[in-house]
């Protein structure tokens, strides 16, 4: 498995979003032993794979209806390597966050040591509308750790919002803009 995704093994009809989906069944599926699709092997077809497979892959666990999923899948068999901390793969893992209101927090702590400061613009941040408005005013905190992880030290490539945001922080929580983290977000952005 590990040979295909890493392209060593040629197939006409691979394609890394359907093989995605192959790997999270087999991941799912359980057997007497354990799982099909081992922790194991799944993060080494992750470590050795591309961002394709590994967004989709993700995409698909956002789908989970089962939070005891979602946090197994994160905590056991995503990989803690730098290879998998691209823009893209960070994006989406913050986007399963945002996108898991009712255990926001749980979420938030289990992707929290799987994230890097990504400098690229792309790094979505899915902080806009009524839901995420909530999770702000109830978890200001926890957001300002996410962004705190995420953002790298170039104010000139962060997402679109991140003033608005740095608002709502301090809005929600008035003493967090008094924390360190937020100072360090706030100069970054007024020196951009």
């Amino acid at each position: 498995m590990t040979r295909l995704a890493t392209g060593e093994l040629h197939s006409p009809s691979y394609s890394p979003e359907g093989f995605a989906h192959f790997c999270i069944g087999g991941w799912l599926a359980k057997k007497d032993d354990g799982r099909w699709l081992s922790d194991d092997d799944f993060r080494m077809v992750l470590i050795r794979s591309g961002d394709t497979l590994r967004t989709h892959a993700l995409w698909q666990v956002g789908q989970f209806k089962e939070i005891d999923e979602k946090l197994a899948f994160l905590r056991g068999v995503w990989p803690l390597q730098l290879s998998a901390r691209t823009p893209a793969a960070v994006s989406r893992l913050i986007y399963i966050v945002f996108e898991d209101e009712a255990h926001f927090p749980a979420m938030a702590e289990a992707v929290r040591p799987l994230l890097a400061r990504t400098d690229a613009r792309t790094t979505h941040l899915s902080l806009l509308g009524d839901k995420n408005e909530r999770i702000i005013a109830a978890h200001p905190e926890i957001v300002l750790d996410l962004l705190s992880d995420n953002l790298s030290d170039d104010a000139a490539n962060w997402p679109y919002g991140i003033a608005n945001l740095l608002e709502r922080i301090s809005e929600a929580r008035a003493e967090l803009s008094d924390d360190p983290r937020f100072r360090r977000l706030r100069e970054l952005w007024e020196k951009r």
